[in-house]
């Protein structure tokens, strides 16, 4: 019965930290939805270039977050397997990939914390 109720806090957490951090777009860049999907965010994810720099930041703030997971070739439970090819794609988007505060529980007033924290990081940074 709570599911519909935390679907929609989810989404409402992940619209609100687009549409307040969509003027930086070209420094925080949103994660490539296909339009055939309906995700539930688990998670309101990001690409950034200066993801550790940023994490530090936030970190200094009492803010935390969460690496992406460590791609397939690089996990050592399949190091036992020869992997050739070319794994740019997974390794810039776990380079980059910083995944914000996305908890249920998270206020209204935290989020406005969070994102004004990345606003100034930014601003900072420019």
């Amino acid at each position: 019965n709570k599911l519909p109720s935390i679907i929609k806090k989810k989404n409402d957490i992940h619209k609100l930290y687009h549409s307040k951090l969509d003027s930086i777009k070209e420094k925080l860049t949103h994660i490539y939805l296909d339009k055939r999907t309906v995700p539930v965010w688990w998670f309101t994810s990001f690409l950034t270039k200066k993801k550790n720099d940023l994490k530090s930041y936030l970190l200094k703030n009492n803010i935390q977050t969460r690496e992406f997971f460590r791609p397939l070739n690089l996990q050592k439970c399949y190091g036992k397997y020869k992997t050739d090819g070319n794994f740019n794609v997974s390794q810039n988007v776990y380079d980059q990939g910083i995944s914000l505060p996305s908890s249920f529980n998270l206020s209204t007033e935290q989020q406005d914390y969070i994102i004004n924290i990345i606003l100034e990081y930014y601003d900072r940074s420019s």
